[in-house]
């Protein structure tokens, strides 16, 4: 696995019965925070035991039920993987993402953006939900529609988790690099081939004019 944490996880049986969020990101505005809160809002009013831990940053936030943690040691991050049913982190931009990936060894169902690498990482209705950026009211529909069927964060939970230690270990990322590159080196290596062809019918036509 390509993060910090959970370099070897196991499957182990998991509660979705509380309705805890969780978000992990230094830059809080860029990681979506600001609209996450908004959603949040939005999913309260349905379920008012929700909770929502926000760690990596100290954003300040007046929200009933929202807790900021901070940054925090692997230990304390591991717990709070381990406590929380749902991954949110609804980027405006984003390259990469190794936190969806260690999220997904926790088990937990992930919802991201359509940008980046992001669709990539999460399945969109098999491991989570892709949504619009800038966009609350789309976020807090997955939440609900989530916190509705229990069933669905356990299903999506297993599947992350499958992908995670399938699609994004050490040895598969070397391995599509390897087949990349060697992609790329025969389809130069065609070019050349052509070029080369080409180059001599050409000197032979200067010739024979």
């Amino acid at each position: 696995i390509t993060t910090k944490l959970n370099k070897n996880p196991e499957f182990r049986e998991k509660s979705y019965k509380d309705r805890i969020l969780l978000f992990i990101g230094r830059d809080f505005k860029r990681k979506g925070g600001e609209d996450l809160l908004q959603a949040f809002r939005m999913t309260k009013k349905k379920f008012r035991d929700a909770k929502l831990i926000i760690a990596g940053c100290r954003p300040k936030v007046k929200i009933d039920g929202v807790k900021v943690v901070g940054r925090l040691s692997p230990g304390q991050l591991q717990k709070c993987y381990e406590k929380a049913q749902v991954f949110v982190m609804p980027s405006l931009f984003e390259p990469w993402g190794n936190v969806w990936i260690e999220a997904m060894t926790y088990q937990l169902p992930c919802i991201g953006t359509n940008i980046g690498s992001i669709p990539y990482i999460i399945e969109s209705g098999k491991t989570g939900f892709i949504v619009k950026p800038k966009n609350p009211k789309e976020i807090a529909e997955r939440l609900i529609y989530l916190f509705e069927n229990p069933h669905i964060m356990e299903q999506f939970g297993r599947e992350g988790f499958l992908k995670a230690v399938r699609d994004f270990t050490w040895d598969k990322v070397v391995d599509t690099i390897a087949k990349e590159i060697a992609i790329t080196l025969k389809e130069e290596l065609n070019k050349s081939f052509f070029y080369s062809q080409v180059t001599g019918k050409v000197w032979t036509a200067l010739f024979l004019i």
